[in-house]
């Protein structure tokens, strides 16, 4: 998004976005990882009572098994949205505890965040300039 909006201002100026487009998205990027967050916390608690009455062993041996096809679809979701798959482990560790989460490492995946789509925007911008500057535009 930060891309399309660099090049864009440096192309037509802010007339050739589109401010609606670029409002829902941004409210979705505050949206989704808050979604991750909440989806995370009800399929935790709705898993341990579920399994409450299961023994370890049986326990693990499901979860093992199941671990395989997660990671498997993980990987297939890969880059699809980073912030939901972020929120829902920082959602899991913090419902153990909140000193589970190591909150420096989440503090610099917010300050990544902020400024990727700033500093993407300005990466295509000069793009654009030196694409531009040789004619290619």
């Amino acid at each position: 998004m930060g891309g399309i909006i660099g090049a864009g201002i440096v192309k037509g100026g802010v007339k050739v976005l589109v401010m609606k487009s670029i409002i829902k998205i941004a409210t979705f990027i505050i949206l989704s990882p808050l979604i991750g967050f909440f989806l995370g916390i009800f399929f935790f608690i709705v898993t341990t009572w579920i399994f409450r009455r299961w023994s370890p062993w049986r326990v693990d041996r499901l979860f093992r098994a199941g671990q395989l096809f997660s990671s498997a679809l993980f990987s297939l979701g890969h880059g699809a949205n980073d912030a939901q798959k972020t929120m829902g482990i920082i959602g899991v560790g913090s419902l153990r505890r909140l000193s589970a989460v190591k909150w420096g490492v989440a503090g610099n995946i917010v300050v990544a965040w902020v400024l990727t789509l700033p500093g993407s925007a300005l990466i295509s911008a000069l793009g654009y300039l030196a694409l531009k500057a040789f004619g290619v535009s």
